[in-house]
């Protein structure tokens, strides 16, 4: 034991010494002990003498993020993740990082038969191959929480993750055993350029997936990606969605009629869309029959008479809470909303 406590005390008078570090932790969580290092710019030497230090712990979360680590740092620390006896990790949060996809490559060779549930790159580098390696070991992997956001992923990305979604496109004579089963039900997307080909090729996959919560904010899918997306829902196990900030426009609104009554969604993310009033009226037509209960419509370009017709349909409807913020609404839609206020158990921000 007091060998062990000497290379361990070794381990981090060296890792403090190689990189200067301003702070780090340990904490207790529910699923067990944490390891934080955030926001100390360790870049990749940081990364490989953190590395030597990792053998050393029995941790189920490490947080690295926002440390300017490159790929070559990625490659030791998952070197140590893959081999060491005494890690068992379920949660890695490696965001804003320099990773790209040579990085993302040696992470996904570590989520196969591993016990990770939670993976964050956010803010990295990573493009279409690394998504593709990524989407690869999926099948075989535990993760059921993935935050890609913010990176270079394409629609060829996006297409090789929908896939994975899946099991029934997969080969059966590549596995020896059991075929692999989906595990994600969480999947960010957000903030990249996946288009309208990467959101159709997830809307065709959707119904064969677990996916419960989709953020595809901000991914230039357009209203055809949109359309392709909302048509999906009925058939899907989605409750909550985002695709605000997608040049929406009011084209969705014969989607939204058809699809989100026989939609399980109750989360719905629509700001910076312009849907106008075509798209508010259309939504309006269809609250007194969805399980929307959180509805976010802000920056839309909504006028009165779209307002109103929104807010006469909230007393027969299941909103809790609904965002029609930075609208073009007059005084004189604002009165009619005051008016119908005390009808309804929803909270309104206008």
């Amino acid at each position: 034991m007091n060998t062990y406590k000497n290379i361990l005390l070794s381990s981090i008078i060296v890792f403090m010494a190689t990189i200067g570090l301003h702070s780090m932790g340990t904490y207790q969580t529910d699923t067990g002990k944490a390891f934080n290092i955030r926001s100390n710019h360790i870049g990749d030497a940081g990364a490989t003498a953190l590395a030597q230090l990792l053998q050393h712990l029995s941790i189920t979360k490490l947080d690295i993020g926002k440390n300017g680590i490159g790929d070559n740092g990625i490659k030791e620390i998952t070197k140590i993740i893959e081999n060491s006896q005494n890690l068992s990790i379920k949660s890695l949060i490696f965001d804003t990082n320099h990773i790209g996809d040579a990085g993302a490559t040696d992470i996904a060779r570590i989520l196969s038969d591993s016990q990770i549930t939670f993976l964050n790159l956010n803010k990295n580098r990573i493009g279409d191959n690394g998504a593709t390696y990524l989407a690869r070991n999926l099948l075989d992997s535990s993760i059921t929480e993935l935050n890609l956001s913010h990176n270079e992923i394409n629609s060829d990305g996006a297409e090789a993750i929908a896939i994975h979604l899946t099991n029934y496109s997969i080969v059966p004579e590549i596995y020896l055993g059991k075929l692999p089963t989906p595990s994600i039900t969480s999947l960010n997307l957000s903030h990249n350029n996946i288009g309208a080909v990467g959101a159709t090729a997830i809307a065709e996959h959707l119904p064969d997936s677990i996916i419960v919560t989709l953020n595809l904010s901000d991914s230039r899918i357009n209203s055809d990606g949109a359309i392709k997306i909302i048509m999906a829902l009925p058939k899907s196990s989605i409750t909550s969605l985002n695709l605000s900030m997608n040049n929406i426009y009011n084209t969705i609104a014969t989607a939204i009629v058809t699809a989100l009554p026989e939609s399980p969604i109750t989360i719905l993310n629509l700001k910076y869309n312009h849907i106008f009033e075509i798209g508010a009226t259309a939504i309006a037509m269809v609250l007194p029959y969805s399980s929307i209960t959180l509805l976010n419509l802000k920056f839309n370009n909504i006028h009165a008479t779209g307002a109103t017709a929104i807010s006469i349909a909230l007393p027969n409807s299941s909103i809790t809470y609904i965002n029609l913020k930075s609208n073009m609404i007059n005084d004189e839609g604002k009165t009619i909303i005051k008016a119908i206020l005390p009808l309804s158990s929803a909270d309104i921000d206008y």
